[in-house]
C-alpha cells in the first residue's frame, strides 16, 4: 500500500491520531463508479504523480511527527494501492527518510516536497 499525500501538511509518520473524513464524503466516494484520476506536483515541478480511482482510506493526523514534518497542526493523507500510484521520478533519485518501523517518506531531491510514503516497505 501507499501512502499518497493529497495536499498542503500531509502528515508522516504515526496514525496514531488519524480521522475518517467526513462519512457523508465517503459514502458519496462509494457511490462514484468512475475511475478519477488526480495529479499533482512537488514545488520545482521536477516530480509528478498520478493516482487512479478511489483512496482505500482517508485521514487526518495530528501526531508530533507529522507536525514537524509538515511544519503545521496537521496532515491529511488518503492511502491507495501502489498499482494505482504513478511517480515519474524513481525511487533512488527522490531524498527518503524513514520516520518510523514501517513508514518511509520520499521528497523531491531539488525542493524538498514531500511527494509520498510507503508502508510497510510499499507493501
Amino acid at each position: 500500500l501507499l501512502h499518497v499525500r493529497s495536499d498542503v501538511g500531509w502528515k508522516d509518520g504515526y496514525f496514531a491520531e488519524t480521522q475518517r473524513i467526513r462519512k457523508a464524503h465517503h459514502e458519496h466516494n462509494m457511490n462514484d463508479k468512475k475511475e478519477k484520476q488526480r495529479s499533482g506536483t512537488c514545488y520545482c515541478e521536477a516530480v509528478k504523480v498520478v493516482v487512479t480511482g478511489k483512496p482505500l482510506s482517508t485521514s487526518i493526523c495530528h501526531c508530533s511527527i507529522c507536525q514537524r514534518l509538515s511544519g503545521g497542526p496537521f496532515g491529511i493523507q488518503s492511502l491507495h494501492r501502489q498499482s494505482d500510484v504513478f511517480v515519474n521520478t524513481p525511487q533512488d533519485e527522490l531524498w527518503s527518510i524513514q520516520t518510523s518501523k514501517n513508514v518511509t517518506r520520499y521528497r523531491c531531491k531539488d525542493c524538498g516536497s514531500p511527494v509520498y510514503a510507503t508502508l510497510s516497505g510499499g507493501k
